[in-house]
């Protein structure tokens, strides 16, 4: 820990020099005959000072420096409580006396006053103990922790204080520490005065202020009172009323004691209740809306379209600023990314209405020149550009420069990604020209992160009973950097904006390994392709047989658009099914069924609906795909899926998703029913 300076070794340092030139003593080329070191407490031995004058820059029988002086009462400052130095000149010698009092130890550190919070947990706060030394820097900033403490727990009134008691004929010191706790600061109740039942459900949501739970507040750290948080939930009361309307709305907080008059044994306080107190003021709306500007290059009728503010609509400073996005964007769309949209209101007299007027200012229209990729130091660069929905030589649409952002951010690959355009600059591109003034760069520059994940799980489920499961993936993977494993390490697999992840998967009912690696922008199109490899043993259907599978697929995917996609596939696997029981003792039909073991050889095509947020708390994933089985395989059948799960969130950590799925197999051709592979059917009741 850096320890600073005391303000009393600082002064010496300042001070020392300009003592010594007063009393006309330059000692420059003087050598130091002696430095004697008195420690003054009670057991300092010889060998503590004389290793203390080796550690020293400054050295006998050598010429004496300030400079190196300086440094050596820095040093001991940081060891030492109090330091005196002495300097004196005799003859052509140098002697210099350096009187040093250690830091006292604590002998003992005393709460007083502290009722709701024990000594145990104040001890472990401070993390500091009895009989270490006393650094008042490093106490103060341990003391901190402490008052912290008694805001968390919500006595937003304690007053703590302490003093550094010495004691007598011992360099040590007694710490004393009193605290007035003062009224708890568990919220019992929020209240509201002047707010409609519907706008207090409303504003219950928006604010972090919460009422004091017994059972879930220690761990969620929610209903401690906070002034800090308190003031800024005022604000943002403020700001919801304000867009309801009420622009000259004020809102004001109260808190005062609770009494408690339940019987719940549990409340060991009183606690506090907070209430919301507005005054409203007037509704106001919005009266003439107008739109001017040096040359109004989309209609007025379209711009009217596009504002969120409308005439005669109810007052709300988020409609102003979401309308001076929405047609700043509208220009931007059109190339003209440096236009500038400002407002201007006027409240009509002896009436609760703001006419709004709308100030447009277009410059220039603008096409894309050069887009430059910086701070990927592992991600190839392509693999980024791939990701962007900027063309260069188009014109200039703001709002691809947004969803690349987005894009970009939501790879996972990088902290920060900020994309922005900027004037062209170089050597190739003077800034003189007609032309190039017409074109605007596009800067992308991004911070990476680590992208590769290592993950345990284990459970309990009525299909597998007790399972233990290991992943390791690798989301920015790069195939081509495994021949340089061994002379680069692990980071020449990473960067190719591939993906690739092991699963494996021990259960007392199923084991299965799977290797999976896919490749976005195959070949810099929007085609993308991957392999999944299995091996698996599951005894799930029946304690009688095992299946035994192992798999190969291939598969090929195009994006129509952003939310459905086409694809083929090509799936080998063999199955194997194992009996427990000898053939006599099991039904003939399962030992007939069990004898289907082979190869299963099928094409299929799939088209993929998914709408689903990046955290999975929302939104559809639909998928529906058939499949031919009879490609120079042992088995011919069409198989069909109609799967989808719906996510829906309930609140802040928890969503309901739904389930409904269709699946279908036929046997066609000259293929048995009974002689489908166990491993491919679809059992009653089952997984699937």
């Amino acid at each position: 820990m850096n320890k600073l300076i005391s303000f009393q070794t600082l002064l010496l340092l300042l001070l020392l020099p300009l003592s010594l030139l007063a009393q006309g003593r330059d000692l420059r080329g003087k050598v130091v005959g002696n430095i004697q070191v008195i420690i003054h407490h009670a057991g300092a031995e010889e060998t503590n000072t004389r290793s203390l004058v080796n550690r020293l820059q400054t050295k006998v029988g050598e010429p004496f420096s300030q400079l190196d002086f300086d440094e050596d009462l820095k040093l001991l400052s940081e060891e030492y409580d109090r330091i005196e130095p002495a300097v004196d000149l005799y003859g052509d010698e140098v002697r210099i006396t350096l009187d040093l009092w250690p830091r006292p130890t604590i002998s003992e550190i005393v709460w007083v006053g502290n009722q709701k919070i024990r000594k145990k947990s104040l001890d472990r706060a401070l993390g500091i103990r009895a009989g270490t030394p006393f650094d008042r820097h490093e106490f103060n900033a341990a003391f901190n922790k402490v008052k912290a403490l008694f805001i968390k727990k919500g006595y937003f009134e304690a007053r703590l204080t302490y003093k550094a008691i010495p004691l007598p004929e011992t360099n040590e010191v007694e710490i004393r520490v009193d605290i007035e706790e003062g009224r708890s600061g568990h919220i019992r109740k929020i209240r509201f005065k002047g707010f409609t039942p519907k706008e207090e459900l409303e504003v219950l949501k928006l604010i972090q202020t919460q009422k004091y739970s017994f059972i879930a507040s220690w761990a969620t750290g929610h209903g401690h009172y906070q002034e800090e948080a308190v003031e800024q939930d005022r604000f943002i009361v403020l700001n919801y009323l304000h867009n309801l309307g009420y622009a000259d709305a004020r809102v004001q907080m109260e808190m005062a004691d609770l009494p408690n008059q339940t019987r719940n044994q549990l409340i060991r306080d009183k606690g506090i209740t907070v209430t919301f107190i507005a005054d409203k003021g007037p509704l106001y709306r919005f009266g003439k809306i107008s739109f001017y500007g040096e040359c109004l290059l989309i209609k007025e009728e379209d711009l009217r379209r596009l504002s969120i503010a409308k005439e005669n609509a109810i007052f709300s400073p988020e409609a102003l600023r979401d309308t001076l996005k929405v047609i700043t964007d509208a220009y931007g769309a059109k190339g003209y990314i440096d236009a500038i949209v400002d407002y201007e209101l006027h409240l009509v007299p002896n009436a609760a209405v703001y006419d709004l007027d709308f100030t447009v200012k277009a410059c220039e229209q603008y096409r894309v020149g050069v887009v430059r990729v910086f701070g990927n130091t592992r991600t190839e660069q392509r693999v980024i550009l791939n990701e962007t929905s900027i063309i260069p030589g188009e014109v200039f649409d703001i709002r691809r420069l947004q969803h690349t952002e987005e894009l970009l951010r939501n790879l996972g690959y990088f902290d920060c990604v900020n994309v922005y355009a900027v004037k062209p600059r170089g050597p190739l591109v003077p800034d003189e020209s007609l032309e190039v003034a017409k074109y605007r760069d596009v800067y992308i520059e991004v911070k990476e992160c680590s992208t590769g994940t290592i993950g345990l799980q284990m459970g309990f489920s009525t299909q597998d009973n007790a399972y233990i499961g290991f992943e390791l993936a690798e989301n920015n993977f790069n195939y081509r950097g495994i021949p340089n494993i061994f002379r680069n390490g692990p980071q020449s697999l990473r960067g190719g904006g591939e993906r690739a992840k092991l699963n494996i998967n021990f259960g007392k009912k199923q084991t299965a390994t799977i290797l999976s690696w896919s490749k976005p922008y195959f070949n810099d199109t929007r085609w993308a392709i991957g392999f999944d490899i299995e091996r698996t043993t599951s005894k799930r259907q029946s304690r009688d047989y095992q299946i035994d599978g192992l798999g190969f697929k291939a598969n090929a995917l195009y994006p129509l658009n952003p939310y459905v996609t086409f694809g083929y596939h090509y799936r080998l696997k063999y199955n194997n099914v194992k009996l427990f029981k000898p053939p006599s003792e099991l039904p003939a039909k399962l030992v007939l069924e069990a004898q289907s073991h082979g190869a299963v050889s099928a094409v299929g095509a799939s088209v993929v609906y998914d709408s689903v947020d990046f955290c999975h708390t929302r939104g559809l994933y639909s998928l529906l795909e058939t499949e031919y089985a009879g490609v120079l395989g042992d088995f011919k059948f069409l198989r069909a899926s109609y799967l989808n799960h719906y996510y829906h969130p309930l609140f802040k950590i928890g969503t309901l998703k739904f389930k409904a799925e269709f699946r279908l197999i036929q046997p066609i051709w000259d293929q048995e029913a009974s002689l489908i592979p166990l491993g491919e059917r679809f059992f009653l009741g089952g997984e699937t």
